[in-house]
């Protein structure tokens, strides 16, 4: 049984002799002989890392990740991105300035710095505003999939309005994963978690070389968003990753 309990210093990862290599790939890892558990200290990346690792192996997840110092008061909701930059406001008229007062010339000195982060905001705009871009991203994942029917109802199942991804996308791609491969393996043991799943086909030959990695990559995703993980700013590159790794793992699955 796997379990991961914390204090104010450390994670503390009790795992089957059996699994030790999946502890040894996370760094930072230090074996307590005495009480037969990994050790890590206790820092975003050892928490992230062991969530992205363990997180479908535990049935409860019991430990918190630490905040930083430029968090953000954990009871404020976050909202998702905008996956297109926002129009900038329209400039307006100028104002009228008395350029024989100093405070008017400092005034003049701060409008023309605006004016040109506002330009450098508009090229920025010209090369991002496609309308098109999320639909073409998508297109481009299906035909890499070899025009998956059911890979394409999923993604488009989570678009959200015309401009991002649903958060769930990533769990829902990791169900279908595993349930593909279960029907291959003809498994219905409920104990065996998709880590285990994964062995299992790798062992099969089902699953080999970077497919193995593909998958890999769709269960720690999936762990991230299942476990409430993500950080605002990364969301939509993760949920990207994962249909990236989809689109290159379906046609070996779906058939």
């Amino acid at each position: 049984m796997i379990d991961i309990q914390g204090n104010a210093d450390e994670y503390l990862l009790s795992i089957p002799y059996a699994q030790k290599e999946r502890a040894k790939g996370i760094p930072g890892r230090r074996w307590d002989q005495e009480r037969k558990v990994w050790k890590f200290r206790r820092t975003q990346e050892a928490y992230d890392a062991l969530i992205a690792e363990f997180g479908d192996d535990l049935a409860e997840i019991t430990i918190t990740r630490p905040p930083s110092s430029g968090d953000k008061d954990a009871s404020e909701k976050p909202k998702w991105p905008e996956f297109l930059p926002p129009t900038p406001p329209s400039i307006g008229q100028a104002p009228t300035i008395d350029i024989d007062n100093r405070s008017s010339l400092l005034k003049i000195t701060e409008l023309e710095n605006e004016l040109e982060k506002l330009r450098g905001h508009i090229s920025e705009l010209e090369l991002a505003r496609d309308p098109s871009s999320v639909e073409g991203f998508v297109a481009f994942a299906i035909a890499t999939a070899n025009g998956d029917e059911q890979l394409k109802k999923i993604i488009n199942q989570h678009i959200v309005g015309d401009s991002h991804f649903g958060s769930r996308l990533p769990i829902v791609l990791a169900t279908e994963l595993e349930r593909h491969l279960r029907k291959k393996l003809q498994s219905t043991d409920p104990v065996l978690k998709l880590h285990d799943i994964l062995g299992l086909a790798k062992d099969a030959d089902l699953l080999s070389g970077d497919n193995i990695d593909f998958a890999h990559i769709i269960r720690k995703q999936r762990n991230f968003f299942a476990h409430q993980n993500v950080e605002r700013k990364t969301e939509v590159m993760r949920i990207l990753f994962t249909i990236c790794a989809a689109s290159l793992l379906w046609p070996h699955i779906a058939n």
